[in-house]
């Protein structure tokens, strides 16, 4: 595969990149390092409202 050369950016991501990446990466996930409760359906828009709005940051 012929890469795009010129312009000093950043390398481009080939195939064999890619491929090197996932080899790179092996495991599983079971559980996040944090707690986290996701807030009701039936509440978020709400929670969103309440917090919009100029100042509000």
């Amino acid at each position: 595969m012929a890469a795009a050369t010129g312009g000093g950016g950043a390398s481009p991501v080939t195939v064999s990149t890619l491929a090197a990446c996932r080899s790179a990466v092996s495991g599983t996930f079971t559980s996040p390092p944090y707690r986290y409760t996701a807030e009701p359906a039936s509440s978020v828009v709400a929670s969103v409202t309440s917090g919009a709005g100029a100042g509000k940051l």
